[in-house]
C-alpha cells in the first residue's frame, strides 16, 4: 500500500472529475452518452470513493473508472486525438 487512504480517496475524486470533465468535452464533440449512463458512472463511483475505506474496494473503483478512461481515450481517438493516461493510485 503505498499511499494512505486519504491520499488515495483524493487522488481518484481528482481523477473522476478530470474523467467527467472529459466526457462533457466528448459530448460536446459528439459522443452520445444516452441516458447518461457513463456520467452515472462517474457519480457513483465518486460516491462509493467517499464512503470507501477499503483498499478492495478502492481497487475495484479504480478498475472501473479506468474502463470509462478506455471509452473515453477510444473516442479521441476516432478524432485523431491523443491522450495522457491518468496517474492513478498504487494499491
Amino acid at each position: 500500500m503505498k499511499d494512505n487512504i486519504k491520499n488515495i480517496r483524493e487522488k481518484i475524486l481528482d481523477n473522476l472529475s478530470i474523467l467527467k470533465n472529459n466526457l462533457e468535452r466528448c459530448e460536446e464533440a459528439g459522443l452520445e452518452d444516452l441516458d447518461e449512463t457513463i456520467y452515472n458512472e462517474i457519480i457513483t463511483l465518486e460516491e462509493e470513493t467517499r464512503e470507501s475505506d477499503d483498499f478492495l474496494e478502492f481497487s475495484n473503483i479504480i478498475t472501473n473508472a479506468q474502463t470509462i478512461e478506455n471509452k473515453i481515450d477510444s473516442f479521441y481517438s476516432s478524432l485523431g486525438i491523443s491522450t495522457i493516461e491518468l496517474n492513478w493510485p498504487l494499491i
